[in-house]
């Protein structure tokens, strides 16, 4: 799938049901999800930009920087019986060449700075902006 250049910057395939189910989780975030994004937004890590509940194909990624081709992921306690559907979009968004950092609620909240290091040693270490 390529990316369609329409305003909603999604990889085309992405019915309106689930761009549509985007715009609604982006209005509704979990605590962990708004301290995520506090971190995240305005270019805060290495001058990336980061989407938020961006839609690529059915799938809707909690954060995503087109830049890196990275989605971050910030799993509650209903990811803990989903590891095999979680392990399932891994590999999907895998064949997009999309790489997945996972973190858990209480890592983001408790753990801040743990996290921000994930990403910052992530970000130093990829291949994706040479």
């Amino acid at each position: 799938m390529r990316m369609d250049n329409s305003r909603n910057r999604a990889i085309r395939g992405s019915q309106q049901s689930v761009r549509d189910l985007a715009k609604d989780k982006r209005q509704t975030s979990t605590e962990a999800e708004s301290a995520m994004w506090h971190i995240l937004r305005g270019r805060q890590i290495a001058g990336l930009k980061f989407r938020r509940q961006h839609p690529i194909g059915r799938y809707i990624l909690d954060f995503y920087c087109s830049e890196m081709k990275l989605s971050i992921e910030i799993d509650g306690e209903s990811h803990i019986d989903r590891a095999e559907d979680d392990s399932v979009r891994t590999n999907i968004l895998s064949a997009y060449k999309i790489d997945e950092l996972r973190f858990t609620n209480a890592m983001v909240l408790n753990d801040p700075h743990t996290v921000i290091a994930h990403i910052e040693a992530y970000v130093a270490h990829s291949t994706k902006l040479e």
